[in-house]
């Protein structure tokens, strides 16, 4: 167990076990909030770490409505999931950012359930929270 805080204030205890229970088997950890369930084994895995503060920060933030604002509205969960991996990609250096984004938009679309929004999309709002423009490569350059 390892206690650590998010904005300074509000507790968050990591819970580390050797194996999920067979209804979470397909994940390697879960957070509720003030409480995080994790994997022993990417214990130490800092990125994992990041992602699991930052959901429990989004807990916080939205007083514990964060289930039911994210079933609810598509918006909420984008937003959500561009939060994380921004948390997540902030740990790169500034060259492997901009790739890191162009790969992750696929897997925002699918592992959240966002199909309403296209890969470009997700990439030019992904890019954004790094101030790095989003150039469409589908565009014929000749025809400007």
């Amino acid at each position: 167990m390892e206690l650590k805080f998010v904005f300074k204030i509000f507790p968050v205890l990591f819970i580390y076990i050797d194996k999920m229970p067979k209804f979470l088997s397909h994940r390697n950890g879960i957070s509720f909030g003030p409480i995080v369930i994790m994997l022993r084994s990417i214990s130490k895995m800092k990125t994992h770490q990041v992602r699991k503060l930052t959901k429990s920060k989004q807990i916080y933030k939205s007083l514990f409505f964060h289930k039911l604002l994210y079933k609810l509205f598509p918006e909420y969960r984008l937003e959500c999931a561009l939060e994380v991996y921004q948390a997540d990609i902030e740990m790169y250096s500034h060259r492997k950012q901009m790739c890191e984004c162009l790969k992750s938009a696929e897997v925002i679309r699918r592992k959240y359930h966002l199909y309403e929004y296209t890969n470009e999309e997700v990439q030019e709002r992904l890019l954004a929270k790094f101030g790095i423009p989003y150039i469409n490569s589908s565009v014929n350059r000749h025809n400007i």
